[in-house]
């Protein structure tokens, strides 16, 4: 399956009331408009949303499923969770920060989180910042793998804490590795995407 965005005139904005999840595999959602990989779509919640009483979205996309693609997106946070959750590949996006890789979303969670057995995906390329909001004194994690089951994810080429100016948009902490998470690899230079 591969979802694809209509060419608007700037960049276009999906909006979402409750998480976003894919629990079908190999997916591809792909906001890149014009082929190159800097995001030009958004995928935005509404927080403090009531829906069937219940409020706030705990991640706007959730992926359960495996080898799906997410790219040159703009996401305010995302999870990849589940043993089901593998080979999934996540790069080009921006995370936590608008679809220009600068202005912080002001988010109060983790960029991405992956747990609960998710193994051997790679987060590539990606601008994940912007998780810190200085009125609220709270602030989050840029990348955070938990769980005895998660095994074997490569966090590669990602800027972290900062934006795509090479600015500082902090996280708390910039990754997170916890819980019995094991046999993560971290490291790599990042090829130029959100700018």
């Amino acid at each position: 399956v591969q979802i694809s965005m209509p060419v608007p005139t700037y960049e276009a904005t999906i909006g979402v009331v409750r998480s976003l999840a894919l629990k079908a595999g190999n997916t591809v959602i792909d906001g890149s408009l014009d082929g190159d990989p800097e995001p030009e779509v958004s995928l935005q919640d509404f927080p403090s949303k009531v829906v069937n009483g219940q409020t706030n979205i705990e991640f706007t996309l959730a992926v359960a499923s495996p080898g799906n693609k997410i790219r040159s997106l703009a996401i305010a946070e995302m999870a990849i969770v589940g043993p089901s959750a593998e080979h999934n590949e996540i790069s080009d996006n921006c995370i936590g920060t608008a679809v220009d890789g600068v202005t912080s979303r002001n988010n109060d969670g983790t960029g991405v989180h992956i747990g609960s057995g998710a193994s051997y995906n790679k987060i590539a390329n990606n601008v994940i910042a912007g998780h810190y909001i200085p009125s609220l004194l709270f602030a989050g994690t840029g990348i955070q793998l938990t769980g005895t089951a998660t095994t074997g994810n490569v966090i590669t080429g990602n800027s972290i804490g900062v934006n795509a100016n090479g600015n500082r948009l902090g996280n708390e902490v910039g990754i997170l590795v916890q819980g019995g998470a094991h046999h993560t690899i971290i490291g790599g230079n990042r090829d130029e995407s959100c700018e």
